[in-house]
């Protein structure tokens, strides 16, 4: 549940996979978790890109000074979550296909999103580049 109160969104949002890592709240090889990245995968998931939830609309562009939502495109972060779950969960192929993903998608930068198999939005974005650097870790590139 992303929000409860007077209303409950029930949106799955693949920032999920933060409770596996790093916040560690789950196993990766926990039934629930395992059924939640399948979903993830599933749902959010578009020609190998993972979006944050269905009908994401944040782009990250500013236009005459206004945030512009035109659409979003598969967040690197994401992928990069996603391979570090599955190198947590000793599935190295899978681990791979995530983050070669975002790898043959970029040149030198890497994007906020990617969109039309294009990088868009904030180009570069530290945060992106950060869980590359992270994910490389758990897949003992460093």
């Amino acid at each position: 549940v992303r929000t409860s109160g007077k209303k409950m969104d029930k949106t799955l949002d693949s920032s999920c996979l933060g409770l596996v890592w790093p916040s560690e709240v789950m196993d990766a090889s926990d039934t629930r978790m395992m059924n939640t990245v399948n979903k993830i995968i599933k749902i959010n998931g578009k020609n190998g890109g993972i979006h944050r939830y269905p009908n994401d609309k944040y782009d990250g562009r500013i236009k005459m000074g206004e945030l512009v939502l035109g659409g979003a495109g598969a967040w690197p972060i994401l992928n990069f979550w996603l391979s570090i779950y599955f190198s947590k969960l000793g599935e190295r192929k899978k681990a791979l296909k995530y983050f070669e993903w975002v790898i043959n998608k970029v040149d030198e930068k890497i994007p906020e999103q990617i969109k039309r198999g294009r990088p868009s939005s904030v180009v570069p974005l530290a945060w992106s580049h950060a869980m590359f650097v992270i994910a490389c870790k758990f897949l003992g590139f460093i």
